[in-house]
């Protein structure tokens, strides 16, 4: 491996002047057991160490992080509040989602939406399509490659529509995945997105997102999912910033290049109190800090990407783990087909 460099000014360990000036040269070499030179095919996997708690901390400074997502004390406040509920008929009619810009999904006035009997979302945004079958989203995705960019929970998300829409044909490479109709021209696919990732890659599934998205092939309707949370949790924000500024740039001269793509951004959901191993998890305190970075990554793209609003569908459920429960993937996806099928 060559490399070009440039020495700057100031002392070297022995002594000597650096000169500034460019010289090329040979990079330090890794060696195999038998004394070869390793090189870029023999790269095989990568693996992390486990999730980093916060370090540098005193023993009573870490138990007030632990205490940040422990759950809180209950106490019963006397007040003089009265409640007066109406029940609301004759509501407007929402416009459906299919004919509405994508920026209503990206609205900060609260709620976006309800649970109904039956675990069933319903938006308050736009009028979405209501309950799903197999029948009509094998319909909607005629011709369509689903891509799923995350971690264990697109692979839920994954999970989810394949049984929707009983596709059968997989090739299961964890973390990647891949499931077929042929009869349909349907794609199913699930990748994990780029480090940190606290598990171990095979060394084709490190690739980055936004660079694996400009190469989808251009004359074809795609439909993408794309979530950065949990594995970023132990990381400073700017990483997430920094993700969301490449997703953003890359995203942009895809839709240039194929207004075919229906593009959704899944926000942070609920993690439950007991989660509680790194304090920007469990509870509140690093999702909205995540949805402010993404929303401010995205002005001005808010009418070409559905915003998909995992905290505000999260939050009004009870959360078993980091996993929200297999009904909250289905209803996003619904929500997100929503804009594109009747």
């Amino acid at each position: 491996m060559e490399w070009n460099g440039m020495e700057l000014n100031g002392k070297e360990r022995n002594g000597k002047e650096r000169t500034g000036k460019k010289r090329k040269g040979k990079g330090r070499k890794g060696k195999k057991e038998d004394g070869t030179e390793l090189k870029c095919e023999d790269w095989i996997e990568t693996g992390f160490l486990d999730v980093p708690l916060p370090h540098d901390v005193i023993s009573a400074e870490r138990s007030l992080i632990k205490s940040i997502s422990s759950k809180p004390s209950q106490r019963a406040v006397s007040h003089s509040l009265k409640i007066n509920t109406v029940i609301a008929e004759n509501l407007p009619e929402l416009p459906p989602c299919h004919m509405s810009n994508k920026n209503v999904t990206w609205r900060t006035a609260m709620p976006k939406g309800i649970w109904t009997p039956g675990n069933i979302w319903k938006s308050l945004v736009c009028k979405d399509v209501g309950v799903i079958n197999t029948d009509w989203t094998l319909k909607c995705l005629r011709n369509t490659s689903v891509w799923i960019f995350g971690d264990s929970n697109a692979r839920l998300t994954y999970d989810v529509i394949l049984e929707l829409t009983k596709c059968n044909k997989t090739k299961d490479l964890y973390p990647r995945a891949k499931c077929t109709k042929s009869e349909t021209g349907l794609s199913i696919n699930v990748l994990c997105h780029e480090g940190p990732v606290y598990i171990t890659l095979q060394r084709n599934d490190n690739f980055s997102v936004p660079n694996f998205i400009q190469k989808l092939p251009k004359n074809q309707k795609h439909i993408l999912i794309i979530q950065y949370y949990l594995h970023y949790a132990a990381a400073h924000l700017a990483v997430l910033s920094l993700r969301m500024k490449s997703l953003r740039a890359a995203i942009e001269k895809l839709l240039e290049e194929n207004p075919n793509v229906l593009i959704g951004l899944r926000a942070p959901h609920i993690s439950p109190l007991f989660y509680d191993y790194n304090h920007a998890v469990g509870g509140d305190p690093l999702g909205p800090q995540y949805i402010h970075i993404i929303r401010e990554r995205f002005k001005g793209l808010e009418d070409k990407v559905v915003f998909l609003d995992l905290w505000e569908m999260s939050i009004g459920i009870e959360n078993p783990d980091y996993h929200p429960p297999q009904y909250v993937n289905l209803e996003m996806f619904k929500f997100l087909l929503s804009f594109q099928c009747q």
